[in-house]
């Protein structure tokens, strides 16, 4: 793809003191591209904002006060009237409701249910998905009463209030840090045909066992086999997509100095492996998740992009599978001129005709940004 490359729209938060989170990039019925993301002021309070790029500037649709820095789980989505939805969860303020969603022309959406008020034994993860149907979802993680074993609860949204969805699913024990953000240890994605996979990292598990991947098509649960190749290396993040027919995972292993990113995609009952040959520094300290995004376009051609971990050499790098190998995709994007740590939060978005990547990075101050790349044909 040597005829594109990307190109890195301004800040849509310059000037603000915030953390240095987001939602994946998506693209409405026109084109425009959106994002959510948590802001924060000078003075600590904070907020939900949505923004949409119209081609020449961002435009700020909409903000909802949150309950601090320890909002997660920030997702975007687009129901099948073209309206865009953003679900996340609220930690750790007494009182509020704990996962919410908001939808354009709604603004917040009715509370999915009466929620029980001891923290921590308190709902997270409250993550929105839709696909390219227009089907939307909403799931979210239900607590027990020990407060560390969870389980994935989902709904319907429909235009008037929600209904169920699909059935239970245990989740495994999230151990005792309860303001854990659903990215760095399970992803969820809701596939064409309707079905709900989930990626589930059990951090009891030894570290080179931990992932599993579950799918539900309409009648119960099912766990697909174990990745291969993972024995003996600890699984630092992994990512999922489920798009276009088809279902993709990719993983990030490291021993002691290297990291490795691996790709794998489902197909005739088994994980075909996408050898993506990158190797680079483990990071001090290691990445909790979420390292390399994921997406398939409507070619069925799977998308990486990934930070890498050295700040010098860095910048997010994006690469498409031709079948043959893994080809780059514009050259590496950078935000800052002069980086003081590696990127984060990398995000992957490709609908139709158009792609985005959507990452963070951090000034030394620990202040940073959230930078938005649209992919452009080369004049």
């Amino acid at each position: 793809m040597e005829a594109v490359d990307w190109e890195v729209l301004p800040l849509f938060d310059e000037g603000v003191s915030r953390s240095v989170k987001a939602s994946a990039p998506r693209f409405d019925a026109s084109g425009q591209l959106w994002i959510s993301e948590a802001r924060s002021d000078q003075i600590g309070s904070s907020s939900m904002g949505v923004v949409r790029w119209d081609g020449t500037q961002w435009r700020h649709e909409d903000s909802v006060s949150t309950d601090g820095m320890y909002s997660t789980g920030f997702s975007l989505a687009c129901d099948a009237q073209g309206r865009m939805l953003v679900g996340w969860s609220e930690l750790p303020a007494r009182g509020s409701d704990p996962v919410l969603l908001w939808r354009q022309g709604t603004g917040l959406m009715p509370s999915l249910q009466t929620w029980t008020d001891t923290w921590p034994t308190r709902p997270t993860g409250g993550t929105v998905l839709s696909n390219a149907q227009g089907e939307a979802i909403y799931v979210w993680r239900d607590p027990a009463a020990d407060g560390t074993h969870r389980t994935l609860r989902s709904l319907r949204i429909q235009e008037d209030g929600y209904a169920p969805f699909a059935p239970p699913l245990p989740l495994p024990a999230e151990g005792r840090n309860f303001g854990a953000p659903l990215q760095d240890t399970q992803f969820f994605a809701l596939d064409d045909e309707g079905g709900l996979v989930a990626a589930v990292f059990d951090p009891s598990a030894p570290p080179d066992q931990g992932l599993h991947v579950w799918r539900w098509q309409g009648d119960a649960w099912t766990e697909l086999p174990s990745l291969p190749g993972g024995a003996g290396l600890e699984t630092l993040g992994f990512r999922i997509a489920a798009e276009a027919g088809a279902l993709v995972v990719s993983r990030s292993r490291a021993d002691a100095k290297q990291v490795r990113l691996d790709v794998f995609r489902w197909k005739d009952g088994g994980w075909e492996a996408l050898p993506t040959g990158v190797s680079m520094p483990r990071p001090v300290p290691s990445i909790a998740g979420g390292f390399a995004a994921v997406a398939v376009d409507a070619h069925q051609r799977v998308w990486l992009a990934y930070p890498h971990q050295d700040p010098t050499l860095g910048g997010v790098r994006v690469m498409v599978w031709t079948g043959a190998g893994w080809q780059p995709v514009g050259q590496p994007l950078r935000g800052y001129k002069k980086p003081f740590w590696a990127a984060s939060e990398v995000e992957l978005r490709v609908q139709g005709e158009q792609a985005a990547v959507s990452w963070s990075e951090p000034t030394i101050s620990g202040a940073g940004s959230v930078f938005v790349a649209l992919l452009r044909a080369k004049p």
